[in-house]
């Protein structure tokens, strides 16, 4: 230290005999500066922010001898956060849901309680390109949003030129009474209760599978016998151990391959207002598919009857969207094949009917069902309704009559 001052000392002698003692005080100063900043710098290291370095990762933190030592088996041991100059300066706000300097301690710290699952959110369905295009009753989530439901225009066009309206059995005044529509589904397979069923006193509304066989002539007695036709379109249900029939419309078919099927089935047989779904709990309720469909009965001019098979059915909001004449089941009357369970729902149809203005049911060709409804339908008229085809319900939901 002596001689370190001394040396100083002389400097600053030869120094102030050729330079101005402030310029000598100034350049001492500055050497003293830079002599202490390099030195802190070599200590410590660069002046950071803070960021965290995790001892015993990647070789950092670790001493010369642990990182030339073999690999051989450690106890695991959590790594130890250090942070280089101090801990970072704390700030408020939030960053991914937590607050940011803040600790954060998961739930699963906590003894005996498990950590909960954020639960991933549902993907927006994806919205074809192509043209932008026996279930029973379930309970279900409420419907998802309808996706990518193009808007459209419609013109008029008159009457005789729908094909719902030139095939309509044509009704007379019903006087103010209340509408019950009775549908017949499954038509066309079993050729002897599907004869019994068309011997029924109408006008009834029969829906022919089109995978029956000789459905122009079986359609042809319908339609002289007095009822309205429909097509009963076969559609994918929900589940899997179901079996819709062949060419039924599913869901993860192309719109052109929907299409297709759908066109099949109108060619089977001719002189029907429109289309009802067989099965289809999960088609009806696949706004893709159901566009697809309803598109081409706007082109034909046809309407839409929705079982209901599912509550996540989407069938009105479609059709409304493209103009489609449409009704709704309300009463399915024999989901039970047994005679004391289609007389209360019978009943049911009536107050419904009562209350409402209209009803519609679903039956099929079945001996209890069939057996009901011989002794049911002559007195319908004389107990104040009207018996109605399927088309005068959609007439009255699109005039709102």
């Amino acid at each position: 230290m002596k001689f370190g001052s001394g040396l100083l000392r002389k400097i600053g002698e030869r120094l102030s005999r050729r330079v101005p003692l402030p310029l000598v005080i100034a350049f001492v100063s500055l050497c003293l500066g830079v002599g202490v900043g390099v030195g802190m710098t070599f200590l410590f290291g660069p002046p950071g922010a803070g960021q965290p370095v995790i001892a015993g990762a990647d070789g950092q933190g670790k001493s010369a001898a642990d990182r030339n030592a073999p690999n051989k088996a450690r106890p695991f041991r959590p790594p130890r956060v250090v942070f280089k100059h101090g801990p970072p300066e704390r700030r408020g706000g939030e960053l991914g849901g937590r607050s940011v300097g803040e600790t954060s301690v998961p739930e699963a710290a906590a003894p005996g309680k498990a950590v909960p699952r954020r639960p991933t959110p549902e993907p927006m369905p994806m919205a074809r390109t192509a043209g932008a295009v026996g279930d029973k009753d379930t309970a279900g989530p409420p419907s998802r949003e309808v996706a990518a439901l193009p808007s459209a225009t419609f013109l008029p066009v008159p009457d005789d030129r729908l094909r719902w309206r030139r095939n309509a059995v044509k009704v007379a005044n019903v006087d103010g009474r209340a509408m019950i529509a009775l549908v017949i589904d499954d038509m066309g397979l079993d050729r002897q209760r599907s004869a019994r069923a068309l011997a029924l006193p109408g006008p009834l509304t029969l829906a022919y599978l089109p995978y029956g066989s000789d459905l122009r002539r079986q359609t042809e007695a319908a339609r002289a016998a007095g009822h309205e036709l429909l097509v009963h379109v076969s559609m994918e249900p929900e589940s899997v151990d179901e079996d819709p029939g062949p060419n039924a419309l599913i869901g993860d078919l192309e719109p052109k391959d929907v299409l297709s099927r759908l066109r099949w089935a109108l060619g089977r047989f001719d002189g029907y207002v429109g289309i009802s779904n067989h099965m289809g709990s999960k088609f009806t309720g696949d706004a893709e598919g159901m566009t697809t469909v309803v598109r081409e009965l706007s082109a034909q001019g046809l309407m839409f009857l929705d079982s209901r098979t599912t509550q996540k059915s989407v069938v009105s909001r479609v059709a409304r969207r493209f103009g489609v004449p449409h009704a709704r089941r309300h009463v399915f009357l024999d989901n039970e094949a047994l005679t004391a369970t289609v007389r209360q729902r019978l009943e049911e149809v009536e107050v419904i009917a009562t209350h409402t203005g209209f009803a519609v049911a679903i039956g099929h060709p079945r001996d209890a069902t069939l057996e009901v409804l011989e002794e049911w339908l002559p007195d319908v008229i004389a107990r104040g309704f009207a018996l109605v085809p399927i088309s005068a319900i959609a007439l009255r939901e699109r005039t709102g009559g």
